[in-house]
């Protein structure tokens, strides 16, 4: 609730912010908000059209904000940083700008209409099936976009998915192709094959000492210990000093009056409306007319809902009997909206001119939103005021800690001042370990840094995320060594096991496939032969490396079998044989226009790549 009402809270920044966007860029038909980042320094120009520097930190705000949504709390801090980010922003506005110049130079449009049907019908900005306006920002809010860059990003999404979708609806795949297709990938092997157990081959090979020996001699420089560090730290993290914050009730009273004292109460108008557009087959005059006709009917006692549903040109609407929902304002175009907000309940406007038409409008109800009591919002005007505190602590002490560590010969003084207990981690390479601070990538590249490494210095204040805070010293530094034969002799012996069992079983295999061509196929029914008709590629009972290479050996020819080996994922090696091969029943109906759709949507994607090729390969990018 505490959110909801901050939403609808008039305080002066509050009004600053959102008088600048509904004002400026009001949400019904203005020019994106991202193109007014128009620096003269634009660092890209794609053919002479600009990138800006507002379009490309945009971009990677919003980047950074969706890997936070999708990650949540425990993401790395270092996939965020600016440089990571920019360089995927970049590449993907230049490809846009190339397709939406594209688009440009083939004259596709999309009209405001349809961008506001579009929002308005996205059922993710509904609530009870009805556009939601504090639901749509809040979706907008919480994704680092605001109205106006939303239906700029979703026109220039439409406008290159409408040359995608013409590419790709230009592409088809004839019926022999489709059949072509079907025959081999429905195509069925019959097969003979015998598996060669690794585990057997194992147990039939040793190694000795001087082997061991020998190998360790010769790989030397594969078996160096990694240079390695464990440290000691201090930790501050936010979230562990809620608990000591103590709760002021005057506060919490000042608070609560605060949020009275910039509570504007929510208005709320349930609305409907007959649309009568302007097109090819309708002049103004005439729309103009049959608005007042039905203006007239509707006064003569005629039923709104049955005359919209009859009339009125908006799609999304119509069918309700025109019924908008809850509109507050900011949301439809100034003349709508001034008309709207003129009614009383129950009235219906004369007609209203905007730019999709003329309206007449009905004003059902109005919906005012009251405050809620000191109770209702005290948990979590209590939730904020630890949040505040804890805070507001959580930075008093991360200067303090940042302060006194810096000129500290250890962590033993700053521990002590500032009641903190000293952690450690186990050794770790540059790679990282097993603790998770020990896993960060700032906290490694600080911990094999010249100034904490060889200098014995304590590290500067290391941010793990928002609200979690270390400084780090090494406690212990391990250099990279040769390590004992007595270290990797286990290691050794398993590694020359394993190279030897493999020779052997390719050996055994290379003898069955000389054995296997000289036998019948009566002979190859019988054990350690194996034997399976109509093997599909889809067949499970088989190790996916023998099914890879079934079908991929060639035909049996002059009724000979086919033969070849392969290693299969467990370590076995089989010998394969090809007995037969029957191609896949043709298709027809759904099955052949199904593939058929399939194979020319690939197609389509494939030309739709071709397309963005040479539009980068052609265009002229300048790099600044």
């Amino acid at each position: 609730m505490l959110q909801n009402l901050r939403e609808s809270s008039q305080g002066i920044i509050a009004k600053i912010i959102v008088g600048f966007i509904i004002i400026t860029f009001a949400l019904w038909g203005v020019d994106s908000l991202v193109g007014l980042a128009s620096d003269p320094g634009a660092p890209i120009t794609v053919n002479d059209v600009d990138i800006t520097e507002g379009e490309i930190m945009n971009g990677v705000e919003l980047q950074r904000r969706q890997l936070i949504a999708q990650m949540g709390s425990s993401i790395d801090p270092s996939l965020l940083e600016d440089n990571l980010l920019r360089a995927g922003v970049i590449e993907r506005l230049i490809e846009q700008s190339l397709l939406l110049q594209s688009a440009d130079r083939k004259g596709l449009a999309v009209g405001k209409q349809q961008l506001d049907q579009i929002i308005v019908n996205t059922p993710d900005f509904q609530v009870d099936g009805r556009f939601d306006q504090d639901q749509f920002r809040a979706i907008l809010r919480n994704a680092g976009l605001t109205p106006m860059m939303y239906q700029d990003l979703l026109r220039k999404e439409i406008l290159m998915g409408q040359e995608r979708q013409a590419i790709a609806m230009t592409a088809f795949a004839l019926e022999n192709e489709a059949q072509a297709v079907a025959a081999i990938d429905r195509q069925s092997r019959d097969t003979y094959y015998r598996i060669l157990s690794q585990q057997e081959a194992l147990s039939e090979v040793s190694v000795d000492e001087t082997e061991i020996e020998t190998y360790y001699r010769d790989n030397q420089a594969g078996f160096m210990a990694a240079e390695q560090v464990s440290l000691e730290y201090l930790e501050l993290d936010r979230a562990s000093l809620e608990a000591d914050v103590a709760l002021d009730e005057a506060a919490l009273q000042t608070q609560y009056d605060q949020l009275l004292a910039n509570y504007e109460a929510s208005e709320a108008r349930d609305a409907a409306h007959i649309l009568i557009t302007i097109s090819d087959e309708r002049t103004a005059e005439q729309a103009r007319e049959l608005a007042e006709q039905l203006k007239a009917e509707i006064d003569a006692g005629s039923d709104f809902a049955e005359l919209a549903a009859a009339n009125s040109d908006d799609a999304g609407s119509a069918a309700d009997g025109g019924e908008l929902g809850l509109v507050e304002q900011g949301v439809m175009v100034g003349a709508f909206e001034d008309a709207l907000f003129a009614l009383q309940a129950g009235e219906v406007s004369a007609p209203v001119e905007t730019e999709f038409g003329y309206h007449l409008i009905k004003l059902n109800g109005i919906e005012t939103g009251e405050a809620p009591s000191f109770e209702e919002v005290r948990a979590e005007l209590e939730a904020e005021q630890r949040a505040s505190k804890s805070e507001a602590r959580f930075v008093e002490l991360s200067e303090q800690l940042a302060d006194i560590s810096f000129s500290a010969p250890d962590l033993l003084d700053p521990a002590d001042q500032l009641s903190l207990n000293i952690k450690t981690t186990a050794p770790f390479s540059r790679d990282g370990g097993s603790d998770p601070v020990a896993q960060h990538p700032r906290v490694l590249q600080q911990a094999f840094s010249d100034e904490v490494l060889n200098s014995g210095h304590n590290s500067e204040l290391i941010e793990l995320g928002n609200d979690r805070v270390v400084v780090i010293r090494v406690k212990e530094h391990l250099p990279e060594r040769a390590q004992d034969l007595s270290e990797v002799k286990e290691q050794i012996a398993a590694t020359l096991k394993q190279q030897k069992a493999d020779a052997l079983l390719m050996e055994q295999a290379d003898q069955q496939l000389a054995d296997a061509k000289g036998l019948t196929l009566g002979q190859l029914g019988e054990a350690p032969w194996q034997h399976m008709d109509g093997v599909t590629r889809s067949e499970v009972a088989l190790d996916a490396q023998l099914i890879d290479t079934l079908f991929n050996m060639p035909k049996p020819q002059d009724g000979q079998l086919s033969w070849a080996t392969a290693k299969l994922s467990d370590g076995d090696v089989a010998v394969i044989g090809v007995a037969g091969v029957t191609p896949g029943e043709s298709l027809s109906g759904d099955d052949l226009n199904g593939l058929r759709g399939f194979l020319s949507n690939r197609k389509g994607q494939s030309d739709y790549v071709d397309l963005l090729s040479s539009l980068k390969s052609s265009a002229e990018i300048e790099r600044r």
